[in-house]
């Protein structure tokens, strides 16, 4: 996996970010992922991961997105996962959304800390298998759930 970290963030934020993105790499294959933390009413890339080595994914750091904005700000703001398989476009849920690529299988969930979503776990398969399965989803639940209480 191609990871980037922002290097801003502290050390010890940023050990466990690595850990985390490896580990859920490991346990649920999938083409890419990223975090997002919450700052203010802005949700901020602050790792991104792909498993595409030629791609820089140094690119991605810093993209932001409003509280409500898109899928991932919008699984902020309600502080629950939205699950997306297949061409966003053709979802109900989000009526003139662009898509950004073409996508098999993706998710946004929560990372909260008590009753305070402080950011946003992103998991998409473009290529990699099949949609994603209910006990991959309520793995990924939980990874995010758990590292809401180490940020």
């Amino acid at each position: 996996m191609n990871i980037a970290i922002d290097s801003r963030l502290p050390e010890g934020v940023r050990e466990v970010l690595r850990y985390a993105i490896s580990t859920l790499s490991d346990i649920i294959p999938c083409d890419g992922t990223s975090i997002m933390l919450r700052e203010n009413d802005t949700l901020v890339i602050r790792l991104y991961a792909l498993s595409d080595l030629s791609q820089d994914v140094e690119k991605k750091l810093e993209i932001s997105l409003k509280m409500g904005e898109r899928i991932a700000g919008r699984a902020a703001e309600i502080c629950e996962t939205i699950v997306i398989t297949g061409d966003v476009n053709k979802d109900k849920r989000f009526p003139g959304i662009e898509k950004y690529q073409e996508l098999l299988s993706g998710l946004s969930t929560p990372i909260m800390k008590g009753e305070s979503c402080v950011g946003i776990l992103n998991l998409k398969r473009i290529a990699t298998g099949k949609v994603l399965t209910d006990a991959e989803i309520e793995i990924i639940e939980k990874f995010a759930a758990n590292l809401g209480e180490f940020l």
